[in-house]
């Protein structure tokens, strides 16, 4: 069951035009998993992740809490904390949790990538950045990064970074059409910026 969540819960990242069909099959077998044995770990943990999408915090939470007082070592309850902290808006207590995963799986790219979400949405930069260049360290997929390294850069209004980090969102992954698109998004979305980062527009007109 938990198989076939995740199944239908990542398609509906590939098939939008399917996307309430697999969001609805999904949450009904993490609903069964919860049913079958309600204090079991793996049932907790769908528990949460259904109370998630149907933000349903105060829910969500408490059965995470369940989770890490079940087991508060692993890498699956420290990482499912982490991401709830910085979903609901308390990213600085998201980032204790988040340094424990990247002690538990130091090569993990994407605790790296949660990690440096969490500084930046808490307005530590530098560490931000850190986690990010890490983070594309160790993996092969660039552009999450370098948005996430682009958005940093607007925030500082860093003209070289700015620069820097469209060239390479442009250009990374093999994707030039898609990128240039998701890097003009992100300009529409940061409007107070992008008056005074005309020069940073590298290569979007073309």
């Amino acid at each position: 069951l938990i198989l076939y969540a995740a199944y239908h819960n990542t398609a509906r990242l590939y098939q939008p035009e399917k996307a309430g069909e697999y969001e609805a099959k999904s949450e009904a077998a993490l609903a069964r998993v919860a049913a079958i044995a309600p204090d079991s770990m793996i049932a907790l943990m769908a528990a949460a992740n259904l109370h998630m999408q149907h933000r349903e915090w105060v829910a969500a939470e408490q059965s995470i809490k369940k989770i890490l007082v079940l087991d508060p070592a692993t890498y699956g309850s420290n990482i499912t904390y982490g991401n709830f902290l910085s979903t609901v808006g308390r990213p600085t207590a998201a980032i204790d949790y988040l340094q424990r995963v990247v002690r538990i799986e130091p090569l993990d790219p994407i605790s790296r990538l949660m990690l440096g979400t969490a500084y930046l949405l808490s307005g530590n930069s530098s560490e931000a950045e850190r986690s990010f260049l890490r983070n594309k360290d160790l993996t092969d997929q660039k552009s999450t990064p370098n948005i996430l390294l682009l958005v940093l850069a607007l925030t500082e209004n860093n003209q070289s970074h700015i620069k820097e980090y469209s060239n390479l969102l442009v250009n990374s992954d093999l994707r030039p059409n898609s990128n240039r698109q998701t890097v003009r998004d992100i300009f529409q979305v940061m409007p107070t910026l992008l008056d005074t980062s005309e020069t940073a527009g590298v290569e979007l007109q073309k």
